[in-house]
């Protein structure tokens, strides 16, 4: 469970508070993705939206915008098609 707290020196702090109140709600509650809760976030290269490492097995470039594998890769593929 998060617990925010507001920072020194806010003049309202009452509107703050009731922010914060709202905000820990939705981070607690059971729909939110857990990944989101932590103080650093980490996101896992092979995570199912948010991955960013090239699924060909052994590399770990991190991928080609717009695609599932890496630049290196993707140029080597768009070669392999273009002669096939």
């Amino acid at each position: 469970m998060i617990r925010l707290t507001l920072l020194p020196g806010r003049t309202d702090t009452t509107r703050g508070r009731d922010r914060l109140e709202l905000l820990t709600a939705l981070i607690d509650a059971p729909a939110f993705d857990p990944l989101f809760r932590g103080t650093l976030i980490r996101i896992p290269p092979q995570h199912p939206v948010y991955g960013w490492r090239c699924s060909i097995d052994g590399c770990g470039r991190s991928r080609h915008m717009g695609h599932v594998i890496c630049a290196s890769h993707h140029r080597l593929w768009t070669r392999f098609r273009h002669r096939a």
